[in-house]
């Protein structure tokens, strides 16, 4: 909905727990990244985020 809504560049969805098999795939299929906590946790520490760049 980000995307169609509000025209976003970039989709997020931040879990602090891993995603499941399914939760990749949907995020996958309505082009939203999925950013579990130990991903969080490297970006917070300075990593970048391939999608944003």
């Amino acid at each position: 909905m980000a995307k169609l809504e509000y025209k976003a560049d970039v989709a997020l969805l931040v879990a602090t727990a891993p995603f499941t098999r399914d939760a990749l795939l949907v995020s996958a299929r309505h082009e939203v990244t999925a950013i579990h906590r130990g991903l969080l946790e490297a970006w917070n520490n300075g990593a970048k985020l391939r999608v944003l760049e």
